[in-house]
């Protein structure tokens, strides 16, 4: 596989579960105050039921926390991948003495413009 694809794969797969760690903790936070609003509605009615209510909002704010830890961690292993590969390039570009000006474009032009501007 060509590393350039291989790297945009990488990105692809990036903003996806960025996007997902994102909004995790959200939606467990919206679950909540559902969860929280069943609880207060039954106040005056049976303890059995604010228990269950209360048992929900916790177990949905849980989720969310724990959804958005383990993608977060997902997604930095795959950043990790893809340092690891550019480093693989660009040793890989020394062996045969390639131009460290052309092995500098070729790995510049592996990575985002943002990151593009932190490495000038």
């Amino acid at each position: 596989m060509d590393i350039k694809a291989k790297m945009e794969t990488h990105r692809q797969g990036e903003r996806c579960w960025r996007t997902i760690t994102t909004l995790a903790p959200g939606c467990g936070l919206v679950a909540c105050i559902f969860a929280q609003v069943a609880m207060f509605s039954n106040l005056q009615t049976d303890a059995s039921t604010v228990g269950r209510a209360l048992a929900g909002a916790l177990t949905a704010t849980l989720c969310g926390a724990l959804c958005q830890n383990l993608f977060a961690g997902r997604s930095r292993a795959k950043e990790t991948q893809l340092s690891g590969d550019i480093i693989l390039q660009g040793v890989m570009s020394l062996h045969p003495r390639h131009n460290p000006r052309l092995i500098e474009m070729q790995l510049l032009s592996v990575i985002d413009q943002n990151q593009r501007a932190k490495a000038a």
